[in-house]
Order: structure tokens, then sequence, then C-alpha cells
């Protein structure tokens, strides 16, 4: 890391307590192999490193690390490219630690998926798990997943106006598919995985999708 040990510290903590969410959610019989998180002090130093413009923090296959930087600012841009603004009650601190959230699950379904396996995963279910997880948050003392803010208006306006993709169609959307409406996309397939990990959810058996589908 560039930055401060207690930052750094603290976000490693974050980081144990997602994974742990992760195989709660998703288990793996598998040991799940540790990546470098190559932590910067600012966007400066994460482009300079990452060559990544307009990420706010990135999973690399092909290096096998998580890159990201100290987020402090009113404005961040996620992976679907689109420029959030951060709204004054959450702080830069949080906001990093939720993108990291995002991007860790990637790392995460990789070493489950098995390097070598060639498996195609489904963009709803990849990038909406990871949405999913963007949520995570404390609350009094507890980790709990919450509501993604940042999608949720989208996928409501959406919905409201027929503007949505049909579930059929985004089911087997292809990732050109999925990313050249990325900021509807997104809102969706996190929707999706919200609504099949939420309590509804769970009492219908739809919590048993996205575990089934990675196994």
């Amino acid at each position: 890391y560039q930055t401060k040990k207690e930052f750094a510290v603290k976000l490693g903590k974050e980081l144990e307590q997602i994974y742990r969410l992760y195989q709660a959610l998703i288990p793996s019989a598998k040991t799940q192999q540790r990546c470098p998180v190559e932590l910067f002090d600012c966007q400066e130093g994460f482009q300079y490193y990452g060559q990544a413009p307009g990420a706010a923090a990135y999973w690399s296959p092909a290096q096998e690390e998580i890159v990201a930087y100290r987020f402090e600012g009113g404005k961040v841009t996620l992976d679907s490219k689109e420029e959030m603004t951060v709204a004054e009650e959450r702080s830069g601190e949080q906001t990093t630690f939720s993108i990291l959230y995002h991007e860790c699950f990637h790392q995460y379904m990789f070493y489950l998926m098995g390097r070598d396996r060639g498996v195609y995963v489904p963009s709803w279910l990849n990038e909406g798990m990871g949405d999913y997880f963007f949520g995570g948050r404390w609350e009094k003392g507890k980790f709990a997943i919450g509501p993604n803010e940042w999608r949720m208006a989208t996928i409501v306006n959406a919905v409201k106006k027929g503007k949505h993709v049909p579930l059929e169609k985004i089911f087997r959307y292809t990732q050109q598919d999925y990313y050249s409406n990325a900021g509807l996309c997104y809102a969706e397939g996190w929707a999706i995985n919200y609504f099949f990990l939420s309590d509804v959810g769970k009492k219908n058996g739809y919590h048993m999708v996205p575990p089934k589908m990675f196994g």
C-alpha cells in the first residue's frame, strides 16, 4: 500500500469480513487462494500504476490482483462507466469499501470457477452479485447487506416506464449486450440478485439460484 497504515489495516479487516460473506452465500469446497490488493493513496498513483482511465478500482485476472485507491471526493466512476455523485452522508472510506466489495467478488468467483475451466458466467449474475455485495455495511455493530442506493432509482424508474430488459432476454445477454446498456443492465442485475437473496426470495427458494449457478 501507498497510503496510511491505519487505513490499509482497516481495509484488510473489511475485506476479510466480506470474504466470509461470499463464502456464506456461495460456499466453496476449495480453499480459496488469496491475492494481493494494491492500495494507493490517491487517484493519480492508482492511474499511473494501473492505466485504467475512468475506473475507481479493478480486479485483474491477468495479474491476479485487486487495484484501488483511497477515495476522497464528490464523484466516482463505477464499472458501468457511470459517474456517481457521492452523497454527503456517505464517507469516502465507505465508498472505497463498497467499491471493493464489488471488485473482490470477481476475484472470489475467478478462483471459485477455476482458472482453466473456461466457464462463462452470465453478466447478470457476475456483475449483479458484485453490486449485491456493494450494499454491505455495518449497522449497529453487525455487518449486513442493504440496498444498493446507486442502482435502485434506475431500475425502479425503468420498470415503471416499461423500459427494463425482459428477464428472458437479460438472462441470455452476452457480456457485450450487457455492457452496451450498462447503466440499466447493472441496475437490473443488482435487482434480480437482491430479490433472490431477500427474505421474500428465500421463502420461495430463489436464494439457491446464485450458489447453484456458480457450483
